[in-house]
């Protein structure tokens, strides 16, 4: 825990290499690090992400999530790293109103526990002419895969297949469904 006098103003109650981040309304919040390393080549420690917020000014290292557990805060889905590897939390834009099968055009348009994915992966028909097309995240160890079963059913092929090539070291079999 932490205090700040002000979202803008720097000053605060946690160490060195750390700044005060998600305040309420009495700016209170968690204290959250600084990335190391270079703006070209930012460095977080464990199973963080670098995370550059503020326009650009401000580099932090916040907790990557699971996206099969969805561990993030209410009003966030958790993503595919946009730069980089792994998954990180990000504002849910969905609305609860974006289920597998649903276009979309954004990373977090989909509904939690999905993707938004390229349509040619997932050709649903109500995707036909979209950017991309909602689809579940799934444990690729699981075979055949329970969260793939109803998408399959509308698009024959379907399975999960694994999200990255290698397994990273911070998360377990994460897959999504698509046609392999």
């Amino acid at each position: 825990p932490c205090v700040s006098d002000g979202p803008q103003s720097g000053v605060d109650t946690c160490a060195k290499g750390y700044m005060c981040w998600y305040l309420d309304e009495q700016n209170h919040g968690t204290c959250v690090a600084h990335c190391t390393g270079t703006w070209e080549q930012p460095v977080c420690e464990g199973c963080h992400a670098c995370v550059i917020v503020a326009g650009g000014l401000i580099a932090l290292c916040f907790e990557r999530c699971d996206p099969l557990a969805q561990n993030c805060e209410d009003d966030e889905v958790c993503i595919g790293d946009p730069n980089g590897e792994g998954f990180v939390c990000t504002l849910d834009a969905s609305g609860g109103m974006a289920p597998a099968g649903t276009p979309c055009e954004f990373a977090n348009a989909c509904d939690a526990g999905l993707m938004c994915a390229d349509p040619e992966l997932v050709p649903h028909p109500a995707c036909a002419d979209a950017l991309g097309c909602c689809t579940p995240f799934c444990d690729y160890e699981q075979q055949p895969n329970p969260d793939c079963q109803a998408l399959a059913g509308e698009v024959p092929g379907v399975e999960c297949v694994p999200y990255h090539d290698e397994p990273l070291e911070c998360f377990g079999p994460v897959g999504v469904c698509v046609l392999p």
